[in-house]
């Protein structure tokens, strides 16, 4: 019996691109253990640190409840400024803030371009701005039409907001 000596040819072209999904796919595992990992850790992290934890009645005094904030300032007064920006034209968003009330929200420095491109902005934005005042916060629910729109505008307010931090 004699036996023939095979010869497989691989051209280096496919050698090179099976070794590129090779490493493609030890990266995306390596990836996705690392992700379950941290995810495990944050995880053990809440249990020990919840965030929000129940008050029995014989609380200590040590214990602050949202009735013993009443009287600190929420913010700091005066009048706080954010900035967003519509086909490269900026829109300043204008927040009036006293101790415990947002007191106005207008757009300001809004150009005659961007409301002819924009006919409802200020309207939209009358909407927002009234639903906050109202909420006193920027958690406020709005339909999901308008979502993009809103959020861009919520995300301004919050902004100006932060400045007002005390």
């Amino acid at each position: 019996m004699k036996s023939q000596t095979k010869i497989v040819i691989i051209p280096f072209k496919k050698l090179l691109i099976g070794a590129i999904i090779v490493a493609l796919l030890v990266a995306f595992i390596i990836f996705a253990v690392f992700r379950a990992s941290s995810k495990n850790s944050d995880d053990s992290k809440n249990k020990n640190n919840p965030k929000s934890s129940a008050v029995s009645a014989s609380a200590s005094s040590d214990i602050e409840t949202p009735l013993d904030n009443a009287d600190e300032p929420k913010f700091c007064p005066g009048v706080y400024t954010a900035s967003i920006l519509l086909d490269g034209n900026p829109v300043d968003i204008q927040v009036t803030v006293d101790s415990s009330n947002i007191n106005s929200i207008e757009l300001v420095n809004l150009s005659e371009s961007i409301t002819t491109m924009y006919p409802k902005l200020s309207t939209s934005f009358d909407e927002v701005a009234n639903k906050v005042m109202e909420a006193g916060s920027t958690n406020i629910t709005y339909d999901s039409a308008n979502r993009y729109t809103y959020s861009i505008f919520v995300d301004a307010i919050s902004a100006a907001l932060r400045k007002a931090a005390p």
